[in-house]
């Protein structure tokens, strides 16, 4: 994204999860804030400040949103359902969602289509790598692949 005064500004992202997986999408933020995106996420508002409003100003926002998907993250009594499907049902901005797979979990039917980065059991090295991918999507080739040999 190029700002008025013709520099690069930060990709805007929001990071949706479940509480149970705080430990990651902290790792997620802070790699993708290191990688120099602009993340948003529930734990950095400030106490008192309003959730609901907070959280429909992050969706209504310009940036994607980065998902992870748990078993938490499907569970529809959390306020993350609310989040996934506010994205999902706004069809003129298609392709927000950046959907990141923690672990093996049957994914609702109205995103099987999307695309996901499968991080299930990864280590740190591949993992950052696989999130940088999904985010800002695969690097140029420089060489070309082996000749496939049979």
């Amino acid at each position: 994204m190029v700002n008025a005064s013709g520099s690069r500004s930060p990709q805007k992202l929001f990071l949706s999860y479940a509480g149970p997986d705080r430990d990651y999408a902290t790792w997620v933020g802070h790699t993708l804030q290191a990688a120099g995106y602009q993340v948003e996420m529930d734990a950095d508002w400030a106490t008192g400040s309003n959730f609901v409003l907070r959280m429909s100003d992050a969706l209504d926002g310009p940036g994607r949103v980065v998902c992870l998907f748990s078993k938490a993250y499907f569970d529809r009594r959390r306020f993350t359902t609310d989040e996934w499907t506010a994205v999902l049902a706004d069809r003129r901005r298609a392709g927000r969602l950046v959907p990141l797979l923690l672990e093996r979990v049957t994914v609702p039917a109205v995103l099987r289509p999307l695309i996901y980065k499968d991080m299930v059991g990864l280590g740190e090295s591949d993992a950052r790598a696989a999130l940088l991918e999904a985010v800002g999507g695969r690097a140029a080739r420089t060489a070309p692949p082996p000749f496939p040999a049979r």
